[in-house]
């Protein structure tokens, strides 16, 4: 029997899958069916004897094909979340993939670039807005997996274009932000709207909440489902939803905003030791014209795909302030080292032996 038994498991792994699967279905529904049917037939002949009625039909066939019909139609509903779920984890995997992927080489390409003398602030510009652009276009399709909606996305930073990254506390009466990169979906008239202008940090509610947020505004990035719906709650607050950019209903009306910062406390040179003072460079911004995608119950899952990117782009941040600083003052010849006189004057006599 065991023989036989063993056979059957070795032509059985031969099967297809899917005539596995749909052979297992059929025998699970029809044993399913068979016990639904008895106990129907046992409740039916009971009701009979009770009331004395009898119906056209044969009651407990109705039954099992009303059954029948709520399974079929729950396993393909399960099917479909089933793939809409593998679409979304194939989707972050190769995106987180891609994404740590590209910032391997791009570190290393800036590395071998500076070792070898090559590294021109031009070109360091060009492959790190490259790297970035490309980033966040895996961002956008992160949250355009779980939403179902078009999602843009950019990098603000604090300063000025060309300036310095500053680690002085920001002075939220003059503090300004730029846009640095963008993903590649942005429209042009998107573009040619906010002109590339740097804005001051204190007439966007977005970013002067994350840097000095009212009483009433406990959080450390800015989350709002419907812009115009918060609007009309920060009324109650005497206060108003402030952007530079008067037309910004025209291109989204929800946001994502999570500052690109790292504690003090893990920058030795800024010699601070409060693990809630913060050093931020900018911004990453994400939005949507819809305003059923970044719904209250996916906001901590939301904020942490958010922060985790801003954690890399700091890191980028950082690598190119500090290459861009280097490759800006040249390279020059390293000096010779100064020989000592007692090697210079052993060298005259070797020198002068050999003449």
């Amino acid at each position: 029997m065991k023989k036989y038994l063993n056979k059957f498991k070795i032509y059985w792994s031969k099967v297809p899958d899917w005539l596995q699967d749909s052979l297992s279905f059929i025998t699970s529904i029809s044993a399913f069916i068979g016990l639904i049917y008895g106990a129907a037939k046992v409740i039916y002949k009971a009701l009979l004897q009770i009331t004395g009625n009898t119906l056209p039909i044969d009651f407990p066939w109705i039954i099992c094909i009303l059954l029948l019909i709520v399974i079929v139609f729950m396993r393909s509903k399960i099917k479909q979340y089933k793939k809409s779920l593998w679409t979304r984890l194939e989707n972050d995997a190769g995106s987180y993939y891609s994404v740590l992927h590209d910032f391997r080489n791009f570190y290393f390409d800036i590395l071998t670039n500076h070792k070898n003398k090559k590294l021109s602030p031009a070109f360091l510009t060009s492959i790190t807005q490259n790297f970035l652009v490309n980033m966040l276009d895996k961002l956008c399709n992160i949250y355009a997996a779980y939403t179902g909606s078009t999602i843009n996305t950019c990098i603000k930073l604090i300063g000025k274009e060309n300036e310095e990254i500053n680690f002085d506390e920001i002075d939220m009466d003059n503090a300004t932000v730029y846009t640095y990169a963008r993903s590649s979906n942005i429209s042009k008239m998107r573009e040619d709207a906010s002109n590339d202008k740097p804005v001051l940090v204190k007439e966007n509610t977005d970013f002067a909440y994350i840097i000095k947020p009212p009483s009433f505004y406990k959080k450390q990035y800015f989350y709002e489902q419907d812009l115009h719906l918060f609007n009309e709650a920060l009324k109650k607050h005497k206060e108003e939803y402030k952007n530079t950019n008067t037309d910004y209903w025209t291109f989204y009306r929800a946001a994502i905003v999570v500052p690109i910062r790292i504690a003090h406390t893990h920058l030795y040179f800024t010699q601070k030791t409060d693990p809630k003072d913060y050093h931020i460079v900018g911004f990453l911004c994400i939005d949507t014209m819809s305003t059923e995608a970044f719904i209250p119950e996916y906001e901590e899952q939301f904020i942490q795909i958010a922060k985790s990117f801003s954690a890399l782009i700091y890191v980028v941040m950082n690598k190119y302030g500090f290459y861009l600083k280097k490759s800006k003052n040249g390279y020059k010849r390293p000096r010779k080292k100064a020989m000592k006189k007692e090697e210079i004057s052993t060298n005259d006599t070797e020198n002068k032996s050999d003449l």
